[in-house]
């Protein structure tokens, strides 16, 4: 009976998460900004990488993709052959989601690499500014503007990209 409740409270946990995404994403700025501020992590590269770190996408993706490749008859089978519930999530199921866990580190990096709005708020550092940050400054003033210098940083800033791709590329 517990079994049921507890598989009940995680289904409702998981739509009221997966519920979250219907908020927009501007709304959540402030709250945020102020949480932040509380833990001090202003201008830090922290406050960059926990809001990301923390990705509702990231937790639906994961589930479903847990769902898809964990086969519960193999960890049943792993528990029938006396394997303890740590040995079945290091030896079992990590090494299946590892192509889960990568890709979503991709996606979650790529997003974090061209998001422009979040780190101009959490930002006031100059030295600790992302790129389309630092593309932004290269801008002298709204008549004056370096386009070469603005066009070159652009072909700079997607080398990490190409070499990435290059490098998780099947061939």
């Amino acid at each position: 009976a517990s079994e049921t409740h507890m598989r009940t409270a995680a289904t409702a946990l998981f739509w009221l998460i997966l519920a979250s995404v219907t908020i927009p994403e501007i709304v959540l700025i402030i709250p945020t900004y102020r949480i932040l501020i509380d833990f001090k992590m202003i201008n830090t590269y922290l406050a960059l990488i926990l809001p990301y770190a923390m990705s509702v996408f990231g937790i639906f993706f994961m589930k479903q993709f847990i769902q898809v490749a964990l086969p519960r008859e193999m960890i049943e089978s792993a528990r029938v052959e006396g394997a303890g519930e740590f040995y079945i999530y290091a030896h079992i199921a990590i090494p299946l989601c590892v192509t889960g866990i990568g890709v979503l580190s991709v996606y979650l990096w790529l997003n974090s690499w061209i998001n422009y709005f979040w780190p101009l708020i959490m930002i006031r550092s100059s030295e600790l500014f992302t790129l389309p940050l630092g593309l932004a400054t290269l801008y002298a003033d709204q008549f004056n503007s370096d386009f070469g210098q603005l066009l070159a940083g652009s072909v700079i800033a997607t080398i990490p990209l190409i070499v990435l791709f290059l490098f998780i590329q099947d061939t």
